[in-house]
């Protein structure tokens, strides 16, 4: 129906890579300076320990190559986003290590990458 996505079951391994906020306070600055600095920590996560209704960003091949090519986190931070999928759910891996997840996607089809983003508190509410 209309405003529904496309429901996906898949066994694709895909890189979740968690986005931290690292900030730096006057303690840790040189003599004089005062300002707090924040950077991005990348964190890889396994796709399983995402929790249901969650919500990440599918990142943009030319991101991911960049990333791995140069090893920059703001590749990936300072990146936009293909989409946005909706996870509804994980089942654990079987013998071969694979998690089955389940999720919403706006459009049928391969995902543009298997790298997706994550932050803090992104959830799908259902209301």
């Amino acid at each position: 129906g209309k405003g529904r996505g496309t429901v996906v079951k898949t066994s694709m391994d895909l890189d979740v890579i968690k986005m931290e906020s690292v900030q730096v306070g006057d303690a840790m600055l040189p003599v004089g300076q005062s300002t707090v600095t924040s950077s991005v920590h990348l964190k890889k996560l396994e796709a399983s320990t995402l929790p249901s209704n969650s919500v990440v960003g599918v990142c943009h091949p030319k991101n991911v190559a960049e990333y791995e090519t140069s090893g920059a986190a703001a590749s990936i931070s300072g990146g936009s986003v293909a989409g946005f999928l909706h996870l509804v759910g994980v089942e654990e891996g079987d013998k071969d290590g694979a998690a089955k997840m389940t999720f919403t996607s706006p459009v049928e089809g391969a995902l543009p990458s298997s790298m997706v983003i994550t932050g803090e508190g992104v959830a799908w509410l259902n209301g």
